[in-house]
């Protein structure tokens, strides 16, 4: 296996090893982080929701092909949990985003 391989799947099983607080998997955090942070790159780029929620889910599932090839991982149920913590944010930010609209048209017929 080559290096860059190689040293990619050590940062896996670092990552995958690690808790923070002692119980937090900073798998998770990371997923939920680097979906965050490109959720809101991608928005600075003036894309909308839906672009930028099927980019977020296409490097998601990108990821996770990478992972099944290179490493072999056959856990379909961690890989979409890497792919619903990713894409949380995104899909929180939709629900705030209509309820936003709906809570500011029911306040501009009230008035």
């Amino acid at each position: 296996m080559n290096t860059i391989a190689q040293s990619y799947l050590d940062l896996q099983i670092y990552i995958n090893a690690t808790r923070l607080w002692g119980w937090v998997p900073l798998d998770i955090v990371a997923h939920f982080f680097g979906g965050a942070v490109i959720t809101i790159l991608l928005i600075k780029c003036r894309l909308n929701f839906k672009q930028v929620f099927v980019s977020i889910f296409i490097l998601a599932l990108s990821k996770e092909l990478i992972d099944f090839f290179l490493a072999g991982k056959t856990q379909i149920v961690e890989s979409l949990k890497d792919i619903i913590v990713t894409c949380a944010y995104p899909t929180m930010l939709l629900g705030v985003r209509r309820l936003q609209k709906k809570l500011s048209k029911r306040s501009s017929r009230q008035t």
